[in-house]
């Protein structure tokens, strides 16, 4: 049987060596490219805040009109319920 401390000795040994190859893989980077990396994530987030935004601002005036206690003609809640099924379907508007 083995001792603990032979056991745990080698275990810390393997990690070192584990992590290695990842070191090896990466550029080395002095973090001068930090502030632009960071600036083009915010530029992301607010891409993706002002998108969220403009959805939502379009789908509730869109989601009242589409619901059949709003719109009281059944001619013009089928016509408008098929646009938005075609919106919905778009392939560049319906997402991957």
């Amino acid at each position: 049987m083995r001792r603990p401390e032979a056991r745990s000795r080698g275990h810390a040994g393997r990690r070192r060596q584990a992590g290695s190859p990842g070191r090896q893989r990466l550029p080395p980077n002095d973090g001068g490219d930090l502030p632009r990396i960071l600036k083009a994530l915010a530029e992301t987030f607010a891409m993706a805040f002002a998108g969220t935004v403009i959805a939502a601002i379009a789908a509730l005036p869109l989601g009242i009109l589409g619901a059949k206690t709003v719109v009281g003609q059944p001619v013009l809640h089928f016509a408008f319920r098929r646009v938005l099924d075609w919106f919905r379907g778009f392939p560049p508007w319906s997402g991957p």
